[in-house]
């Protein structure tokens, strides 16, 4: 029996010695809650006893009693513990669609269960952990509790509205916990409110709830995904909501594709100090669904690639964990090659390393570029290899391109692994550059109120601006038309910003531009956006500068909103600029003037690099260049025939 405690009070007690696992038996341990003691008047006094014993994985449904183990303490995070103790209560006076209320539950709790100072027990027992969620009943997510004061039910009845639900609460004989099966049945004959005033505090009830950092915890992705039942819990102690997984994928999904949200969600945070940044974690629920569709349909697993990039938000302590917590949703081909290693020796940078070499070797080499260039911040990291720990830009979606007109040609790595050759097409140097959109988590909720932030970066009237003010030069150059399609200049504008993509992720349509020109209209540009950027001679400012108006005094316009909104998500970490010969794009922030624009063969988008020496290059990182991607360029170098237009570019 193991005693786990929030302070100190049983420091008599002698540590729990772990006891081995058998090798190669196939063991696991289980945790059963034995019972909890509550000093009364001191809530931070509280005892949880608990049973840990050894069990055949294959029998998990068989265990009905513990051995007798010898009395000790078990010191584990404060975060697993306030989970048991949330699980405790819920167990006892909770139904849910994983247990009864009073039920005995038997637990596997990757932070006990797993002895973490074993490197050898740790290496063979992360590999089952998929295994272990795909045997068991369901899975317990512990979300956390909100701030002392707020009851955790507001935070669910604000992701209802949130859900394009306004009045969630049920008809007398109805229960208010969201996974029992009557209220769902409810639930879907319930008649949706299109108009509705946003429940009292929406805003930082969602936010408190979305503000805890179990949604972006990349070892939650396993458990959520691949487990058959999932229940959440919100709160602490008896104070906690337990509601379904599904029904909250449910609303987010629903808020997400409402023709209003994007509306309801401005109007109902307009002048909260709630941190919105945070319901940008309501996104991760919504990629679980997906996941989960996604592996339905490839049981057999996903692509190392893909499972990287699509959690790519998610944080682990130990960086490695970013790799191996996505085990479990990997095909038979990838996970063989992952090595699986705690050892101090064999750092994240090898392992990024590693699955980049494998991944180079595949049809997914130039796909694992897009994610890849300077800004690493693991030291020595070569610039083709992702560091999948941080978030350089907002990825470009590399299915609704084809810059390489469908020509394949394998990377190669190059012997000591720290460069590869690829070949491709030189398409242009860059010659301007703009002000670049950046990425810190700090600059994000400036950026969602269209706000101009002190270090510069550009807001979406900023953007524009600077996106007329570039394309403006290029037309006098290229008075005709843009080059290679002779397009009009504010089509191009228009389309560059938004990187030729809307919300759904496909190539924009009629409706996309409209929502653009609502957004000249409400920043003041006019009907001429290149009449509104030329100065004034006799006043020396554009037209435009001081016709336009600040976000707070122009209202808010559903269609204006809507382009706002989604250029400022696809430009973060970007630059706008053009090139030498009349090309317009967006670029990595980091681009310089003088580093140069390629297409690799088997590169759905162009790339970015800086010469560092003669036939050697830095990767800069993935580009949109407007005119090229649908393979123009490529298709004009290779019936061009000019041995110089194709070339190994060889990367560090």
């Amino acid at each position: 029996m193991s005693t786990a405690t929030t302070n100190e009070s049983n420091a008599g007690l002698g540590p729990y010695q772990y006891q081995p696992l058998a090798k190669g038996s196939g063991d696991i341990r289980l945790i059963k809650i034995v019972q909890v003691q509550e000093a009364r008047g001191n809530d931070t006094d509280v005892i949880l006893e608990i049973d840990m014993f050894h069990v055949p994985s294959v029998k998990l449904a068989l265990i009905s009693q513990c051995p007798d183990l010898q009395r000790s303490r078990l010191v584990g995070p404060e975060n697993t513990f306030r989970a048991l103790f949330t699980i405790h209560h819920s167990t006892q006076k909770t139904k849910t669609e994983l247990y009864q209320p009073g039920e005995q539950v038997m637990l596997w709790i990757d932070a006990l269960c797993i002895n973490q100072v074993d490197v050898a027990e740790k290496n063979t027992q992360v590999p089952r952990m998929g295994q272990i969620y795909r045997q068991a009943k369901g899975a317990v997510g512990y979300i956390g509790a909100p701030e002392p004061g707020r009851d955790p039910g507001d935070g669910f009845l604000a992701l209802a509205w949130f859900g394009n639900a306004p009045v969630i609460k049920p008809p007398e004989g109805i229960p208010a916990d969201q996974s029992d099966p009557r209220f769902q049945e409810w639930y879907r004959s319930y008649q949706i409110q299109q108009e509705n005033e946003p429940p009292q505090d929406f805003a930082e009830a969602l936010t408190s709830l979305f503000a805890n950092d179990w949604f972006l915890r990349c070892w939650v992705i396993q458990e959520m995904v691949l487990s058959r039942e999932t229940v959440c819990l919100y709160g602490y102690g008896q104070d906690a909501r337990s509601w379904s997984l599904k029904t909250m994928a449910m609303l987010i999904e629903r808020g997400q594709s409402a023709a209003n949200h994007r509306h309801d969600l401005n109007k109902a945070v307009k002048g909260s100090k709630a941190r919105i940044l945070e319901l940008e974690k309501a996104v991760q629920v919504d990629s679980w669904r997906v996941l989960r569709e996604d592996l339905a349909k490839k049981p057999s697993g996903l692509g190392i690639v893909e499972l990287l990039s699509r959690t790519r938000f998610g944080k682990a302590t130990d960086l490695r964990d970013k790799v191996y917590a996505l085990l479990g949703l990997m095909n038979e081909e990838d996970v063989p090659v992952i090595r699986v290693d705690y050892s101090e020796s064999y750092t994240a940078a090898q392992l990024f390393r590693d699955v980049a070499v494998h991944c180079m070797a595949s049809l997914d080499g130039p796909a694992t570029l897009v994610h890849a260039g300077l800004e690493s911040s693991i030291r020595g990291l070569p610039t083709w290899v992702p560091d999948w720990s941080t978030m350089y830009r907002t990825p470009l979606n590399t299915g609704i391109y084809n810059a390489c007109a469908n020509l394949f040609r394998p990377i190669n790595v190059l012997p000591g692994r720290r460069k590869l050759s690829a070949l491709g097409v030189k398409v242009d140097i860059i010659a301007h550059t703009g002000i670049p959109m950046t990425y810190p988590d700090a600059q994000l909720e400036k950026h969602r109120m269209n706000r101009s932030t002190r270090d510069g970066t550009p807001d979406i009237f900023g953007l524009v601006l600077s996106a007329a003010i570039l394309c403006e030069r290029l037309r006098e150059r290229h008075p005709a038309g843009y080059p290679l399609k002779h397009e009009n200049w504010p089509d191009v504008v228009w389309r560059t910003c938004c990187v030729d993509r809307n919300w759904a992720g496909k190539r924009v349509t009629g409706n996309d531009r409209l929502s653009f020109h609502a957004c000249l209209k409400r920043f003041g540009f006019g009907e001429d956006l290149f009449a509104a950027v030329k100065l004034d001679e006799a006043t020396g400012q554009m037209p435009v500068q001081s016709a336009s108006r600040s976000f707070q005094d122009s209202g808010l316009n559903e269609a204006a909103l809507s382009f706002e909104l989604m250029v400022i998500e696809f430009q973060k970490g970007r630059v706008l600029g053009t090139t030498a010969g009349g090309l317009f794009g967006s670029f990595p922030s980091t681009t310089k003037v003088g580093d140069i624009v390629v297409v690799l063969f088997g590169g759905w988008v162009p790339f970015v690099l800086r010469p560092v020496e003669e036939d050697l290059f830095e990767l800069v990182g993935a580009a949109y260049v407007h005119g090229i991607m649908d393979g123009e360029w490529v298709q004009a170098a290779v019936a061009a025939d000019e041995p110089d237009l194709l070339r190994d570019f060889v990367i560090q």
